[in-house]
């Protein structure tokens, strides 16, 4: 049916209907017949930032287990460690701009172009983007002024907003001040909207994308993907301290924390109370309980942060260099995302492949306890 629907978008829909690199975007919009008597744009590249990289390590298998992980075609989708190139940071401007659906694809209304830059999935090719087969979409609302698109794939999560979508806000730290409006993932009330209050903003300036939700912009600022697949930067680190008031301090506090995953609807290792038991010392908390500044201030005092693989993990960027951090999987498909960023924030870093629903191998408190106390 997929291709069925595209064609009925390209022949009958209002959204965009195929890609294009944004400088093809800009280029077609252009009627070099008419001279310069035409329709003003503001189109072309704000602002840019050379890419940084950073180096990874595997980190230390807290069992001695293999250092396995999810295998594509035969091969490791990720690698074990090593450097990764860098990604240049760009932010666009394009005027009379369309953006639709929760992952914040921005298109030309004009030319029923989509922008690579803007676009990103997970087993697909972007050119099988579901909203290029979406024949009824709903009519745009018009925003007028200058708007900032931060709304990305996944960013209804908390590591993807934090990692990759607050990051943009930085990037666009010099041209903030004239933007009207803020299309962001989530909802009033929501996470999303709390750390963008810490990081300044107006709830008022807020725009919620959810779904296929569908604007039409006057002027819109966007960035292309500031990271590449699970590779943080330290300057997403660093963007995150400046824009959040939450720069680490020069060594760990005193705390060890669990990150419990209680409140989650999955990997909550079922032995959880019993591990803690022998673990004294380590405190269980849950950090969607807490508002923002508590997340900032509990993690800053941390000596080690331990627990199930899930986003908490992703405030380990607020982590003192030196903060010992493990990570237990449930399965061997390991994602290296927050070993990485132990990586880049100079935090020992160690991990164990752990059945969540038995009871936990014989070791593993120990083990736990052995690499915290360093």
């Amino acid at each position: 049916m997929r291709p069925l629907k595209r064609l009925i978008n390209r022949l009958t829909g209002h959204g965009p209907n195929r890609v294009a690199p944004f400088s093809q975007i800009v280029a077609a919009r252009h009627t070099r017949s008419r001279g310069i008597h035409q329709p003003e744009g503001f189109n072309g590249v704000l602002f840019s930032e050379p890419g940084d990289s950073s180096v990874y390590s595997p980190g230390q298998a807290l069992l001695g287990q293999p250092g396995s992980g999810e295998m594509i075609d035969g091969r490791p989708r990720y690698l074990a460690g090593g450097i990764p190139p860098p990604q240049e940071k760009i932010l666009y401007s394009l005027s009379d701009a369309g953006v639709i659906g929760a992952d914040g694809v921005v298109y030309c209304p004009l030319t029923r172009m989509a922008v690579v830059e803007s676009m990103r999935s997970w087993t697909t090719a972007v050119e099988r983007h579901p909203v290029l087969a979406a024949p009824r979409v709903p009519a745009p609302v018009p925003l007028p002024g200058c708007t900032l698109n931060l709304a990305l794939l996944s960013a209804e999560g908390f590591y993807h907003f934090l990692v990759e979508s607050l990051p943009r806000l930085w990037l666009a730290r010099a041209q903030r001040p004239q933007v009207h409006h803020i299309l962001v993932n989530g909802t009033q009330g929501s996470f999303q909207e709390k750390w963008l209050v810490r990081a300044g903003l107006d709830p008022a300036r807020l725009v919620w994308v959810e779904g296929l939700a569908h604007f039409r912009c006057e002027q819109l600022l966007f960035a292309n993907y500031l990271m590449r697949d699970y590779q943080p930067t330290p300057w997403i680190s660093s963007a995150l301290h400046v824009l959040l008031d939450a720069t680490p301090p020069l060594s760990p506090g005193r705390r060890r924390l669990w990150l419990s995953r209680a409140d989650a609807r999955s990997r909550q290792p079922a032995w959880e109370s019993a591990l803690l038991a022998q673990l004294p010392g380590f405190e269980r908390v849950t950090l969607a309980d807490l508002a923002p500044v508590a997340q900032i201030a509990l993690m800053r005092d941390a000596a080690a942060v331990a627990g199930p693989h899930g986003a908490g993990l992703a405030n380990l960027v607020f982590c003192a260099p030196g903060t010992r951090v493990i990570e237990l999987f449930p399965d061997a498909n390991r994602q290296p995302i927050y070993g990485r960023l132990a990586s880049i924030g100079r935090q020992p870093y160690a991990w164990a492949v752990v059945d969540f629903s038995t009871a936990p191998p014989a070791g593993l408190a120990s083990a736990i306890a052995a690499f915290a106390s360093g």
